[in-house]
């Protein structure tokens, strides 16, 4: 059995890693924002499917202003991506308790009898973002990857160099950053080049 966590910026590849542990090892994808998405759909009526942000078609839908509920709320600019940021930040990270996304799915890799060494699943986690989400991970016996591609924008500099958080970008996208992961894959190749990467990584640790 292995949980292996995956985090990243935006466009870096870590669907893309997680697709690969799926489709080319087995593994099951499971995600800290599923029971989030499931209720935001049901909440504001959107497709389920394409709040996934899983393929082109659904990422720029999630970022494209629904405007009738941002005309009912009188919430300028609202997209589907920042009610999945809000909701699961602001209003109940912080306005219920930090822990609520990472418990809800310990229990559901618990209820379904993972996280134990004589378990067979192997499970990826392609939205790791906060520092809680990667103690967790590791408290299962599991590890974290980190995947980059390209040069590391200034703020992620600043934040790493100098600690200067960023204020115009949302904390789920870089509470990460200063955590240290286990293995950080170059993403600079071709999708080749990391099915060979995340292959070899996988042939270093016991699954």
């Amino acid at each position: 059995m292995k949980i292996i966590g995956v985090c990243g910026l935006i466009g870096g590849g870590k669907g893309t890693v997680a697709d690969i542990l799926v489709g080319e090892f087995g593994f099951e994808k499971l995600s800290f924002a599923d029971s989030l998405k499931d209720v935001v759909a049901s909440v504001f009526s959107w497709s389920r499917h394409l709040l996934e942000g899983d393929t082109k078609e659904s990422r720029e839908w999630r970022e494209t202003v629904d405007d009738w509920w941002s005309a009912r709320l009188a919430i300028p600019n609202l997209t589907p991506r920042w009610v999945l940021q809000y909701w699961g930040t602001e209003v109940c990270r912080v306005g219920f308790h930090e822990e609520i996304w990472v418990a809800s799915l310990e229990k559901k890799i618990k209820s379904m009898g993972i996280g134990y060494v004589n378990k067979p699943h192997n499970i990826v986690i392609p939205d790791t973002r906060f520092p809680n989400e990667i103690q967790m991970i590791r408290k299962l016996g599991g590890e974290v990857w980190g995947v980059r591609r390209g040069e590391d924008p200034d703020w992620l500099v600043n934040l790493v160099t100098k600690g200067e958080e960023p204020n115009d970008i949302h904390p789920s996208e870089w509470s990460w950053v200063t955590e240290n992961v286990d293995t950080l894959i170059d993403n600079s190749g071709t999708i080749e080049d990391l099915k060979s990467k995340v292959s070899t990584l996988l042939d270093n640790i016991r699954i």
